[in-house]
């Protein structure tokens, strides 16, 4: 059970990290 908690949590800082680049890529990426 404790890898299962460990892999979503991983999974959630994954997400949280994800989401935010992609919506800082495009504003960067404009000039």
């Amino acid at each position: 059970l404790s890898l299962v908690l460990v892999a979503v949590a991983v999974a959630v800082v994954g997400l949280s990290y994800m989401r935010p680049r992609t919506l800082t890529a495009p504003a960067a990426a404009t000039p």
